[in-house]
């Protein structure tokens, strides 16, 4: 999943029309972020916090 987000994003290097851009994250980079979004709530859950390398949910809620 994070290797296919790589790749929309890489694709989508290039300078274009503002709704062309809008676009393509609607339709290909959201889709692909849920994508990822899937297995790494679920990691989040089972890694101890301690190790956990990115802020959690609940940090972004409630710690920002």
């Amino acid at each position: 999943a994070l290797d296919a987000l790589q790749f929309t994003m890489e694709a989508k290097n290039q300078p274009e029309e503002m709704s062309s851009v809008a676009g393509y994250f609607h339709d290909v980079v959201v889709p692909a972020m849920n994508a990822l979004r899937a297995p790494v709530d679920e990691l989040e859950l089972l890694v101890d916090k301690a190790i956990w390398p990115v802020p959690t949910y609940g940090d972004l809620m409630f710690e920002v």
